[in-house]
């Protein structure tokens, strides 16, 4: 995964806001996890948002295995479902239905058998003790229930990619812990993240660290291979 010569501006009423100049973005297929830091508005959830393909006004080239998808919106949103989950600062929910139904609705998407649903949805949900929560709706659960049920949507498709802006923000420390346990048995599985975070618990924890300052991505920790 790489962007090339990224480049991203934003058109305001004072003027226009450079957030990357021609900065560059590789995922080393040796590296596991990477954690983006920067100050609040340099650009964290601008990249994933490209990243994720939810974003296209920009300049620079996008390839994921030798494939460009810079200008492809409908490849890159195929590619997405299968292959990316996203956990998003506030994740929505389909409110009209319980936690299974919100859980199995991208597997239903993918084409994947019911048996296999219902089996991943109770596998994933008992590996974070979470299994009481399957039948409640979206507006019974607290913030950090939802921040977790949030994390097991997108790790559930077995996804190549994670991509994940603040993950842990409604968590205290004990369920960070909990959760970036639950991360690194998906590493183990070879699944890969991308996360944006303030945490320094979550950063140490990634393989590299890249910061976001005046418009460019730089490592500012890389850790053992």
């Amino acid at each position: 995964m790489k962007l090339l010569n990224l480049s991203k501006k934003f058109n305001t009423s004072s003027g226009t806001q450079v957030i990357f100049d021609e900065t560059n973005f590789v995922f080393d297929h040796e590296l596991m996890s990477i954690a983006i830091r920067g100050r609040s508005g340099s650009g964290k959830s601008t990249l994933l948002a490209i990243l994720s393909g939810f974003e296209f006004n920009y300049e620079g080239n996008y390839e994921i295995e030798h494939i460009d998808f810079s200008t492809n919106k409908k490849k890159l949103t195929e590619y997405r479902l299968q292959h990316f989950g996203i956990i998003s600062q506030e994740p929505l929910f389909l409110e009209d239905r319980n936690i299974f139904e919100n859980l199995a609705f991208p597997l239903r998407l993918m084409k994947i058998d019911k048996k296999e649903i219902k089996r991943r949805i109770i596998e994933e949900l008992k590996e974070l003790n979470l299994e009481h929560l399957m039948k409640k709706y979206p507006n019974t659960l607290s913030g950090g229930e939802k921040q977790r049920i949030a994390i097991v949507r997108a790790l559930i498709k077995r996804p190549k990619y994670v991509i994940a802006d603040e993950p842990t923000s409604e968590l205290d420390e004990a369920t960070e812990l909990q959760i970036l346990d639950y991360f690194k048995n998906k590493q183990e599985g070879g699944v890969r993240f991308i996360i944006a975070t303030h945490s320094d618990t979550i950063a140490n924890r990634c393989d590299e660290i890249l910061l976001i300052s005046h418009h460019k991505l730089s490592i500012i920790m890389k850790g053992e291979r």
